[in-house]
């Protein structure tokens, strides 16, 4: 069995699904500290000199480990930092990159670095896969197993009507007027933010601010299953399916969003799925129409084992 080491994934999402991997491999995670992961971040960020040397000293032992055959790094800068530093040491195992975000100016030079010196890189991002010359991934849900479980909650005995938890990212405006011109008054909006200072980092760690606490994945998944409707809002430049649109399409969902990349899925119908292009232009009685009846009218049948997070790491594996 050979042993796989994922470094970064530290999302309960992530760490979720890793430890609900039903293939044949010895999984493990490179477990790392919070506080210190905050603190090299903010170093990073400032581009202090020390930058590396923190990293160097405080996963040395990791630098030079060769027990794993497969190592496997997330794009958080920590970990394409950690990946530079193992190349360097001369280490034997065989390095892949599960990108889980669109590529952007602050990491293009790394990808296109370690592209050109071999290293595989798996996207989800159809535009990323086409730009960069990079290998594809279907979009997964990490509560593949859960959902199939527990979504058992009738429509008509759903708590929220339209639902949605998120990091602002420029989507506040959307949603909000999203959640306004819907008329319903028992929809679930969660917005949350990213803390921008070094002290409202440590704010987030020891959970001393409501504003930048991070729902459970779990919490989240109960919220989706008890929603009528869900929202997925995406960023501009972001190509492809998000997770949010599978894990909807796997709860029987119907779904409200602005990616233009569902129009071309296997999943879309329109009387599923509610596309918009701009917010302000949406035809508010054609959209009342839609929130009317929240049933899905054909149930999704597509989805399957190819979106389950087990099937992306035997596709990242080559199995």
């Amino acid at each position: 069995m050979i042993r796989v080491l994922f470094v970064g994934f530290l999302n309960d999402y992530e760490k979720l699904e890793i430890e609900s991997l039903n293939i044949d491999i010895d999984a493990r995670i490179l477990r790392q500290n919070k506080f210190i992961r905050s603190f090299l971040l903010y170093v990073g960020k400032h581009k202090f000199n020390i930058y590396i040397y923190l990293i160097s000293f405080f996963y040395k032992k990791f630098i030079v480990d060769n027990r794993s055959s497969i190592v496997i790094f997330d794009d958080n800068p920590i970990s394409l930092s950690l990946l530079k530093l193992k190349l360097k040491s001369g280490n034997t195992s065989c390095f892949k990159i599960l990108l889980r975000n669109n590529i952007s100016d602050k990491n293009k030079k790394d990808i296109v670095f370690f592209k050109k010196i071999g290293v595989e890189i798996f996207t989800f991002d159809l535009h990323d896969c086409e730009k960069y010359g990079l290998k594809y991934y279907h979009q997964y849900c990490s509560g593949f197993n859960f959902i199939k479980e527990k979504n058992k909650v009738p429509i008509n005995e759903c708590r929220y009507g339209l639902y949605f938890l998120g990091l602002d990212k420029g989507r506040a405006r959307i949603v909000n007027k999203i959640d306004t011109i819907s008329g319903i008054k028992n929809n679930l909006i969660q917005i949350k933010y990213q803390p921008e200072y070094f002290i409202d980092k440590i704010k987030k760690i020891f959970r001393l601010d409501i504003k930048y606490l991070n729902e459970s994945y779990v919490q989240h998944l109960y919220y989706m299953i008890n929603s009528s409707f869900i929202i997925d809002i995406v960023k501009d430049g972001q190509s492809g399916l998000t997770m949010r649109t599978v894990e909807a399409v796997m709860a029987n969902k119907k779904i409200i969003t602005n990616n233009v990349s569902i129009l071309e899925s296997i999943f879309y119908d329109a009387e599923n799925v509610f596309y918009f292009n701009d917010v302000d232009t949406i035809d508010i009685n054609e959209f009342k129409n839609f929130l009317k009846n929240p049933e899905v009218v054909k149930k999704y049948d597509k989805i399957d084992f190819n979106y389950s997070f087990d099937s992306v790491i035997l596709g990242v594996l080559d199995r």
